[in-house]
């Protein structure tokens, strides 16, 4: 057989009646709870206005909202300008092979330096890189804005250098 539990009602009473307070000041416990009945009665009526204005911190000035929106906006009128657009660099790194074993690796650079793009910076020193035999090609390192140079241009303009079999692309990073 199945007993069914037998369900107690517990009633709490309140521990602290009253606080040891200061002489002539007193907490009446049953007072407080009545109060806040009748507060939390005349909450929730003001809880149905509130969802009707959409306000979710019991703000009822919109007034006080709106001049912080225009402050906020004036703020921003005052500073005039707008943040400044970050520019996109790349550094990129190229091989320069040259045509023949006797070609000059000077004449290529000066060559290339000679390339002259806007916002295209050419590295100080540009270096030897073995590639088979007697044959060194030249590695030269530059820094170009995105927007301003075409990497597919620069391209074109190393592979028409004279002396230049082929270029090879070593490094493209983003700054």
């Amino acid at each position: 057989m199945h007993s069914t539990p037998q369900h107690r009602m517990i009633r709490f009473r309140p521990i602290y009646t009253h606080c040891s307070l200061p002489a002539g000041i007193a907490i009446n416990v049953g007072a407080v709870a009545a109060a806040s009945g009748a507060g939390k009665a005349a909450a929730d009526s003001d809880d149905e206005d509130e969802d009707d204005d959409g306000d979710m911190f019991g703000d009822d000035s919109d007034d006080e909202a709106v001049a912080a929106a225009a402050a906020a906006a004036a703020a921003k009128a005052a500073t005039g300008k707008k943040k400044a657009k970050k520019i996109e660099r790349s550094q990129l790194v190229y091989d320069l092979s040259p045509e023949e074993e006797e070609t000059k690796l000077e004449d290529i650079e000066a060559a290339v330096r000679a390339i002259a793009f806007d916002s295209l910076l050419w590295g100080e020193a540009f270096g030897k890189e073995h590639v088979v035999g007697p044959i060194y090609a030249l590695r030269i390192q530059g820094v170009i804005e995105d927007e301003k140079v075409g990497l597919y241009d620069l391209e074109d303009a190393l592979e028409a250098v004279p002396g230049v079999q082929s270029i090879r692309q070593i490094a493209h990073n983003k700054l």
